[in-house]
């Protein structure tokens, strides 16, 4: 992979952001309850992360 693909890709955050994406729109195509259960399982990481790394972690909505 060149310097320009990772670019392109916008680096590991966003290539991951990217497939993470991809698989919670093919799980909620074969049923749309697992949208409700993915959020619910992102809102405890996220309850995860902030108690363990305080205040200094970013959120994003």
């Amino acid at each position: 992979m060149t310097k320009a693909d990772y670019d392109e890709l916008g680096g590991v955050a966003k290539s991951l952001t990217n497939r993470a994406n991809d698989e919670y729109d093919k799980l909620v195509e074969k049923d749309n309850a697992y949208s409700q259960t993915i959020r619910n399982v992102m809102g405890w990481w996220r309850l995860a992360a902030v108690s363990w790394l305080g205040n200094k972690c970013y959120m994003p909505n």
